[in-house]
């Protein structure tokens, strides 16, 4: 039998422990992969340790190390985003294709939003180009992606020397390769403490290129629910926090069983909805000193004032079955909440309902002023736009034509698919192409070749028939067995 060598703490890591020592010693092996710097060789030590085999303190190892070549892939992940968003041009089959076109390839290939292939992209670039020593600690494993993500956020407003004051001040030193890393809350707390002492501008400017990256999102959660999140300047979450304890206030009834705490997330859903159903038009200014429109001041796209779309089976709507609806941005929700707010008559929602092919049979035309049927109907079939991992409403995007117009298309519903501002001038000037089946399937194709499918978006299907015809064999006939008994000389052979 081969002789198996010891890969302990205190041995020496340079020999990569092959198939048969791995299997023999697995948790030397896993302790091994702690103590050097990770790459494809402890990829393919961690690939063979079987977790049924190992100690408790071995799995623990092996978990550290797995971290750590995550850590690894990261850094190299970063390094190729880098190069793609740096040399657009290299290889690019569209002589349009720049630099803003390269993340479109970021964003589909990483099936990411536009959003996150942006957060993608600065966090790599910055690693390459500002925090190369953080970049050196991220590859070698002696910071978690999280670790490094963090760097990255706090210099974001610093200059460079300071952020590479920044660094240095953080990051662990090459000889504490096996040492864990620091907790994330601890870790913060330095970078903040460093970034201060590195930064000598004002807290104003600061706080002033913060604010650029305020946001409002949505992330849907189970039971119906969802969280709303906000990252707003200080001024602008007192004024929002002081209209929703007014409004939670106003809202109050005698005998109100309802906590504080609900009539404050009932207030601020009553203030949206209450913007997107006021007629009045009055022009002010925002805290900004810009002026904007108050009351209905909500935009039109393809004429479509802002709704909200719950789709629901047509058996479902009738009561007939308990088929989950889908709300749009959120997914599906329970059949009772999809029938109330179908049924919601202040005009803030758009009901679509489905027959037994899932294909649309209502699409809210009652409920507002319409525009040109055929868009109406794109516009609610497709619900968001058609490019892979956009998720921005149809009624906000472009109508494109997939035969372009001014080559034979028609305007058709078979023709016509919701492509965002952004898409829509890629498809004409950055090199995407588009083809569209028969069921709705849609296939993009980057300026890299590679093709990417979306499939159509998916309504709950109506049942009213096959409930109807279970309904109608289910019933007594002429022909059952008490019948059946009643006839003379029947059992006799």
């Amino acid at each position: 039998m081969t002789h198996a060598v010891e890969f302990d703490r205190s041995g020496a890591f340079a020999h990569v422990p092959n198939v048969w020592e791995v299997r023999l010693h697995p948790d030397s092996a896993a302790a091994w992969t702690v103590n050097v710097t990770p790459g494809s060789a402890t990829a393919g030590v961690l690939a063979q340790l079987d977790p049924v085999r190992l100690s408790q303190a071995g799995r623990v190892d092996a978990l550290v190390g797995l971290e750590r070549l995550a850590a690894w892939a990261a850094a190299l992940q970063a390094r190729m985003i880098a190069a793609l968003i740096d040399e657009p041009h290299v290889g690019a089959p569209a002589p349009g294709l720049d630099r803003g076109w390269a993340k479109e390839d970021v964003k589909t290939a990483l099936a990411e939003s536009i959003t996150g292939a942006q957060a993608r992209i600065h966090t790599a670039t910055d690693l390459v180009h500002r925090l190369p020593h953080t970049l050196a600690a991220l590859q070698e494993g002696r910071l978690t992606a999280r670790h490094a993500n963090a760097v990255v956020d706090t210099v974001r407003v610093l200059d460079d020397t300071a952020a590479r004051e920044v660094e240095a001040a953080v990051l662990p030193e090459p000889e504490q390769l096996s040492d864990p890393a620091p907790t994330m809350a601890s870790f913060r707390r330095k970078l903040r403490r460093s970034a201060i002492k590195a930064d000598p501008r004002s807290a104003a400017e600061k706080a002033a290129r913060a604010a650029e990256d305020r946001d409002v999102w949505v992330i849907p959660q189970e039971n119906s629910m969802a969280y709303l999140g906000a990252a707003l300047p200080a001024e602008g979450a007192a004024t929002v926090s002081a209209a929703v304890n007014a409004k939670a206030e106003q809202i109050r009834e005698i005998g109100d069983p309802r906590t504080t705490a609900q009539r404050r997330a009932d207030g601020l859903v009553q203030i949206c909805a209450d913007y997107l159903n006021t007629d009045t038009v009055k022009i002010k200014k925002d805290t900004a000193g810009v002026a904007t429109r108050a009351g209905a001041q909500a935009p039109r796209y393809h004429g479509l004032r802002p709704q909200i779309q719950v789709s629901v089976a047509l058996s479902t709507l009738l009561g007939m079955d308990e088929q989950p609806g889908e709300l749009d941005g959120h997914g599906p929700i329970p059949a009772e909440l999809a029938r109330r707010v179908a049924a919601d008559p202040s005009g803030t929602w758009r009901r679509l309902v489905t027959d037994e092919l899932g294909h649309l049979v209502d699409y809210g035309r009652t409920t507002y002023q319409p525009p040109a049927d055929l868009a109406q109907y794109v516009v609610a079939r497709d619900r968001t736009c058609r490019a892979p991992g956009c998720e921005r409403p149809a009624a906000q995007a472009d109508l494109h034509h997939v035969q372009w117009w001014s080559r034979g298309g028609h305007t058709n519903a078979a023709n016509l698919v919701p492509a965002c501002e952004r898409i829509h001038y890629g498809i004409h000037r950055g090199g995407w192409t588009l083809t569209r089946e028969p069921d709705g399937t849609t296939n993009w194709t980057s300026p890299t070749g590679h093709v990417y499918r979306v499939p159509p978006a998916s309504y709950p299907i109506d049942e009213t028939m096959k409930i109807k015809k279970d309904a109608t064999e289910a019933e007594p006939t002429d022909q059952t067995p008490q019948k059946r008994r009643q006839l003379p000389d029947e059992s006799v052979g």
